[in-house]
């Protein structure tokens, strides 16, 4: 598996396992049963060259939403999601080093009349083949 396509996955599937809906997606029209949510959204990928391995960057976006009373509930859903991947060094085929993290909380616009708030956490990590 593509090494960026596989942290992407990882994420995705951490974030479920803690029992988030996840979307790798924004969902349109939306009840209000399904916030809170998770959403892995922007991913930029960046190659290293070298003479015989496969390295590279990636930075992606993990945004979580809810209603604007309920700020702690999302700041707990980043929160989590960060210390798990502080936490991880290997995906299945690949060494991952953590560069950096950065969290956003932010209000968003209303949702059918309610304000929401908008966490972001943004991961920045190299991969180097298994191993290595």
């Amino acid at each position: 598996m593509n090494p960026y396509n596989e942290i992407f996955r990882y994420i995705f599937t951490l974030s479920e396992s803690f029992g988030y809906d996840t979307y790798d997606f924004l969902p349109p029209d939306l009840d209000g049963d399904e916030y809170p949510f998770i959403f892995i959204g922007e991913q930029t990928n960046e190659d290293i060259r070298t003479k015989t391995k496969l390295r590279g960057k990636t930075n992606i976006l993990i945004h979580a939403f809810s209603f604007e009373t309920k700020r702690q509930e999302v700041v707990e859903m980043i929160n989590k999601i960060n210390l798990a991947l502080v936490n991880m060094s290997y995906t299945n085929n690949y060494y991952w080093i953590l560069e950096e993290n950065k969290q956003r909380f932010f209000h968003e616009n209303q949702d059918k009349g309610q304000p929401l708030v908008h966490g972001v956490l943004e991961v920045s990590s190299e991969f180097l083949g298994k191993g290595e």
